[in-house]
């Protein structure tokens, strides 16, 4: 290389190095065995329990065995490859989107923090299978449960279902007030779900 080119490579190398550590998001490089090679300041902050500058620090420590299996082969298949996982970051369990990217002889991986999104998602689909009074399944929630649980079954399999009504729960509602009608509905369901073994499911499908 001439003077001109070395230069502009080396300037080349400078910025990326720049950008490298100092985007807002985690950034970890590995090789084609999944052995870390560099990491940024917020992979520092997110995964520095794990990663020991001066050592050899498997992929693995980061994302465990069977997330780093599968992302290693996604990218020797398909040169890259995305995943969400939960995993151990500053201390608490964070969910992260994970972009990995094959960069020449090494792979780039990028982690997205998405908790939010994924706790606002657990919530709104928490919301829509769940009754609001006594946090057990809804209708559309013990549907649901009903559709998986047909399709599972064998030929000689078995399950039941029972149907509970609570006798003059409406007069309770007159006379108590919703208050007590709620209350003692919360105490039916806890009751109920104390007794029932596992697998077996409460649910509310009206008001009472």
């Amino acid at each position: 290389l001439d003077d001109a080119a070395q230069d502009k490579l080396i300037e080349s190398a400078r910025k990326y190095r720049h950008v490298y550590y100092s985007v807002p998001i985690a950034l970890v490089s590995v090789d084609v065995q999944g052995n870390v090679l560099r990491w940024n300041e917020m992979a520092e902050k997110a995964f520095g329990h794990v990663l020991e500058q001066g050592r050899l620090n498997p992929l693995a420590r980061v994302l465990g065995d069977e997330a780093t299996a599968a992302l290693l082969a996604a990218v020797r298949a398909h040169g890259r490859h995305r995943s969400e996982l939960r995993m151990e970051a500053g201390g608490e369990t964070r969910t992260y989107a994970v972009d990995a990217l094959a960069a020449g002889s090494d792979i780039e991986l990028s982690f997205g923090d998405v908790s939010e999104r994924s706790r606002l998602a657990a919530t709104l689909e928490h919301i829509a299978h769940h009754d609001f009074l006594t946090h057990c399944l809804n209708r559309r929630g013990l549907e649901r449960e009903i559709d998986k649980l047909l399709g599972s079954l064998g030929e000689r399999d078995r399950a039941s279902f029972l149907y509970v009504d609570l006798d003059r729960f409406k007069t309770i509602n007159d006379v108590f007030g919703h208050a007590a009608g709620d209350a003692i509905v919360l105490e039916v369901a806890r009751r109920l779900a104390a007794q029932l073994p596992p697998p077996a499911t409460v649910g509310r499908i009206g008001g009472d």
